[in-house]
């Protein structure tokens, strides 16, 4: 998708066994690219959330 021009980057994912959830994260202009991105990649996806990224320096 880069190559189109959508810049979409995976950063990592998380997965909680306790609930069979797996979080991915991912950096992108909008959530429509990390739909597509997902939609592309035939991972199935319940919903998109934005964040904001907290971390002991940046507080």
């Amino acid at each position: 998708m880069q190559a189109e021009g959508e810049p979409v980057r995976w950063i990592r994912s998380f997965f909680l066994p306790g609930t069979q959830q797996t979080h991915c994260y991912f950096e992108a202009k909008a959530l429509a690219g990390v739909e597509e991105a997902n939609r592309r990649a035939r991972i199935p996806l319940t919903c998109i959330s934005e964040v904001m990224e907290m971390t002991p320096d940046g507080l």
